[in-house]
Parts: structure tokens; sequence; C-alpha cells
């Protein structure tokens, strides 16, 4: 274990470097943290420094481990620092991943001559022989897929990610583009990457069975098209009958409570579906199956409010934006945790994704976040409105970025 001290030092010791990394890593350290509490680099900076430790110490198959142990040799005798290191796994990077061996050849290739250039030279004659090897291989077949998120998410959105051949989705995008920016030429309004999304929307209908694409509009005026995309619930009355119903002048259906008032099924059908409360599973026997809270999401206003007051996300040494971040409930909800302000943390989607299954989450009382591992460990987040300002708030984003 080598001591984390002065920066320049530490670049030098190029493969024991590596090896802190990842044995830092493989012990449940937040290593990218570490990194840029303790070193003057960016978050991309330090993502980079764990990727190359990775590739340098991590587990490979049989044949691989055994040219890539010889390198890691050949990185100690000739006392290759990190910034060089870094600089060939980018460059061994841009050989497909399923041709490993082909990779490690390269990484070895690269390191026995690494300290004969500068990082300029370096990357110059890695592209070079990258580009010799990619032309032996062959090419790989590209397999089209698309996958779409199932539910949407808190904010009512969600998400459609395609992959495939890179001349075919060029043109799909060329024609995505130029679609584009006609709209935006008759109307300057709209942001381009909204544009974007209705002309890919009037392709798909017009080339289909619809002439344009469903608004909200379309979707309440034709509920049988909705249903194709969107949940259904079925709500029993058995209270009710066609004869109690009672019209108005526009066309709305009324009922008669016990007590002489009058309810229109509309409020009936949300006073069934109330976004917060409880919900009851009955059975065909009539018996309850179970109980559940009706999942509800924190508002806008709560949401501003709280990215106002923690600037960042509320997980330690994570400088992404609040405003970008997720609403997290403390106290999950499935645990009775309530929807209000004591119980909400803003938290990004990398750092959400952990919640419950690596870590939790508590609010302490000067309004910091202390983050709990599985493990027991514990870290506390900084009081970042104190600390940021809004110029160096879009530096740290930039950095990022």
């Amino acid at each position: 274990m080598i001591y984390i001290g002065i920066f320049a030092q530490l670049l030098s010791h190029g493969i024991e470097l590596a090896e802190e990394i990842y044995e830092l890593r493989s012990s449940g350290v937040d290593v990218q943290s570490r990194l840029t509490e303790l070193l003057p680099i960016t978050t991309a900076e330090a993502r980079r420094y764990i990727r190359t430790a990775e590739e340098l110490c991590g587990p490979l198959p049989e044949k691989e481990r055994a040219i890539r142990d010889g390198t890691v040799e050949l990185c100690r005798a000739k006392r290759v620092d990190f910034n060089r290191l870094v600089m060939i796994g980018i460059m061994t990077r841009k050989v497909p991943r399923e041709h490993r061996i082909q990779r490690e050849q390269l990484r070895r290739t690269l390191v026995e001559r690494a300290m004969d250039y500068d990082l300029t030279e370096l990357k110059n004659w890695g592209d070079h022989l990258t580009r010799e090897i990619r032309e032996t291989l062959p090419r790989p077949r590209v397999r089209p897929t698309l996958h779409h998120s199932a539910k949407a998410d808190a904010d009512g959105r969600k998400y459609i990610k395609i992959t495939g051949p890179d001349v075919l989705l060029s043109r799909m995008i060329t024609t995505i583009n130029e679609r584009a920016v006609a709209m935006w030429r008759k109307d300057r309004s709209q942001p381009m990457d909204e544009l974007k999304f209705h002309a890919l929307s009037q392709l798909i209908y017009q080339g289909g069975t619809a002439s344009s694409p469903m608004s909200e509009d379309d979707h309440l005026a034709n509920p049988l098209r909705s249903l194709l995309h969107q949940p259904a619930v079925i709500i029993t009355a058995p209270e009710l009958n066609k004869e109690a119903l009672i019209d108005d002048s526009e066309g709305r259906k009324w009922f008669a409570t016990t007590d002489g008032a009058l309810v229109s099924l509309s409020e009936y059908s949300t006073m069934k579906l109330s976004d917060y409360g409880w919900a009851v599973v009955i059975g065909g026997d009539h018996q309850i199956l179970d109980l559940q809270r009706i999942h509800r999401g924190f508002s806008p206003a709560q949401k501003a409010a709280q990215t106002i007051a923690q600037v960042v996300c509320a997980a330690p040494g994570c400088s992404r934006s609040a405003a970008l971040s997720d609403a997290h409930h403390l106290v999950p909800w499935m645990k009775n945790g309530p929807t209000n302000m004591d119980n909400l943390s803003m938290l990004c989607s990398c750092c959400h994704r952990k919640m419950g299954h690596s870590a939790d989450l508590e609010r302490t009382a000067d309004g910091r976040y202390l983050w709990r591992t599985l493990s027991g460990k514990t870290r506390m987040s900084r009081l970042a409105i104190e600390e940021y300002n809004g110029g160096s708030l879009a530096r740290v984003q930039l950095a990022m970025n």
C-alpha cells in the first residue's frame, strides 16, 4: 500500500498506483470520490484512472491474463508513469472488445516503448497501430436492437434506446435532423431536441396507419389507441346502475349519495383512484387479498425547493447538479415513508441506483446527509450551498461533461 501524497510523485508510480486503486475498489471504497477529494483531478479523470486500474489488475481469461501479467512486469521494470498507462488504455480500447488477445498484445507493444515518447507522440503511434490491427480483423455484425422502458418514471417519461449499424443509424439520424431543421425554420421557439422528437414521431405515423402522432388530447378522444401503450384500470361500482344515473345538459352523468348530495362519475373515479392513500385487492370470494399504499411522487414545487437547498446531488463527493437529479424518499415509500420535505433528497441517477442495494441515506440535524454502506461504513456529505455559487457549479458541470 503506497501513501497517497504528492501528486507528481504518485503518478510516477504507474503500476503501483493502478494496483492501489484496484485494491481499494475491490474492498468497497468509493474510489472515485476518494480520488477527487485527495488529488487535483476532475470526476471524469477519476473514472479514467479507475478504468485503467481495472484493465491492468482485474480478472481476465487465462490466455489474455498471461499476456497482461508480462505487460504489468514490463510496466514495473520500465517505470511507466500513470498518465502514459491511461493513454495506452485509451488506445487499446479502440480494438473491439471481442478481440481481447489483440488488445493485450497492443498494450504490451505500447508499454515496451512508452517511455521513448511524450503523450502526444504515444497517442499518434497508438492510433497508427490501432488502424493496422483493425484492418486485419473481420468486420463484426452489429445486431440492431430497440429497448424501451415498460413503466413511466416519476415525471411521466418513458425511454427508448436504439442501437444498430453505423450506416443505417446515420441515415435515420440524417432524415430526422432534416425534418427537425425544416420545422425549426417555421417555428424557432422550440428547442432542437424537442423538434427531433416530433420529427421522428411524424415519420413513424406518416409511414404507418395514422397520418399524424397522437397528442394527449388525441389519447383522451381515442382511448382505444391509448390501451396499446398505457395501463387501464377497471373501477367496480356495485352500488350503481344505469337507472340511478342522472344526465345533465352537458352529457355528464351524476348519482345521488345516501345524504342527497350529487356526485359526478368523474369525481367518483377520482375518489377511487386518488394519488395517495391505500389500495385494497379483493378476490372473487370477496376476501381481502392485499393492502398496498398507492404510489405518490413528489410535486414539482417540492423538488424545486429541495434543489435550491441542496445545489448538488446529496451523495457525498458527488457534484452533479440537483436540478438534473431524481427525487428520493429517505425513508422508502414502501416502508411508510411520507412524501414531504423532511423525507426528500435529490440524488443523481447514478447514486440513486445504489439506494437500497449498496447504501442508504440519512439526513442529519444540520441539513447534511449521511451515506451508509451495507457493510457499515459511513461518509458525510458537504453543505454544498455554502461551497458553490452559480459560476463554480457551472465549471464543475462542464468539467464532468
